[in-house]
């Protein structure tokens, strides 16, 4: 790997191994800067996680309006919307340093929770890999 150019990698984990690898971090056992490569940033960390829905009564739309209705209470002014066609709840903006959607899936069998984390606040999680 060439350190003088940039290049853009993508990698993804599969559960198992994304715990391996938070493991070995948490431990001490690897670091971002064992790479060798002192340019090295990260600009973004998605996080995703499914929970299975365990509560077949439960109203999926109500989940989403009581979350909705947290989020704005604590995050004064950003954008909070339900969308109704898709069955999702956004939280935050798309171009901002923090994004959550989320949605069910596998008909309501299971929610999925997806987190960006970009800019600043990506570069500033980065360091402590």
């Amino acid at each position: 790997m060439s350190c003088g150019t940039k290049t853009i990698y993508l990698y993804t984990f599969k559960t198992s191994n994304s715990r391996r690898i938070y493991f070995f971090i948490k431990e001490g056992i690897f670091s971002i800067s064992q790479l060798n490569c002192p340019s090295l940033s990260i600009n973004r960390i998605d996080i995703q996680y499914i929970r299975p829905n365990e509560n077949p009564d439960t109203n999926l739309m109500d989940f989403f309006k009581e979350s909705k209705q947290i989020f704005q209470t604590n995050f004064n002014g950003q954008q909070a919307f339900i969308d109704q066609l898709d069955k999702s709840l956004i939280l935050g903006d798309r171009d901002s340093s923090y994004f959550v959607r989320i949605y069910s899936i596998e008909s309501n069998s299971a929610l999925k929770f997806e987190l960006e984390i970009k800019k600043r606040a990506a570069k500033k999680l980065g360091l402590f890999l």
